[in-house]
């Protein structure tokens, strides 16, 4: 199966509310999300590496800290009731960060984020992650993390990042299962004259 080496791309909207412990027209949002952030990839470091060709369609993870991309951007001419019921929409793909795919591919960053500041007071958060390094699960769990670290909470569910019992082409680190279902054992063999003795006289009660 041959597959190509994108970022998916994703996008939160959050309204300005005076509810919230950090408004979103703090002057220091933009801060304290880059510090929560960092504070995450610390759990979540492969984020902030490389992909490195190894030959042969092959990649490397190298978790080199090169680290994200992190955007800052404004659209205080526009407000987020402009943008309608926020339904899928080719409008929204200024708010995504874009990837340069026309550079090598060791120099892509697997996660980009974009902060979008709207005249309303509100912002949009956009995303684009390697689809190479996590699946949607993966994502998704990572963006829940940065959430608790920025709301001060702290990392709730650290990942598991220790992949060697998955290496394929290696010897295998523990026994082959087995498993032997007694209903599929041969029975033993009964003798129809069970009991009886032979002119050698030896007794025959089982065979196997």
């Amino acid at each position: 199966m041959i597959g190509a080496i994108t970022h998916v791309p994703t996008v939160f909207f959050y309204r300005s509310s005076t509810s919230t412990r950090l408004r979103t027209t703090d002057s220091g949002l933009l801060d304290h999300l880059k510090d929560s952030l960092a504070r995450t990839l610390v759990k979540f470091y492969p984020l902030a590496g490389r992909l490195e060709p190894i030959g042969r369609g092959r990649f490397d993870l190298d978790c080199n800290g090169l680290g994200v991309l992190f955007i800052e951007a404004e659209a205080q001419t526009t407000s987020l009731d402009d943008l309608g019921d926020l339904s899928c929409c080719t409008d929204f793909q200024p708010l995504i960060p874009e990837v340069d795919y026309d550079r090598p591919i060791g120099e892509w960053p697997l996660l980009l984020v974009q902060v979008t500041k709207f005249g309303c007071g509100g912002i949009g958060l956009g995303f684009s992650i390697s689809h190479a390094v996590v699946d949607g699960l993966s994502a998704l769990h990572f963006k829940n993390e940065w959430a608790r670290v920025t709301r001060g909470e702290g990392i709730g569910t650290a990942p598991y990042l220790d992949r060697g019992v998955l290496r394929a082409g290696l010897p295998p680190v523990s026994r082959q299962p087995r498993f032997d279902p007694a209903e599929f054992q041969r029975p033993p063999v009964l003798l129809p004259d069970v009991g009886c003795s032979n002119n050698k006289g030896i007794y025959i009660y089982m065979s196997l």
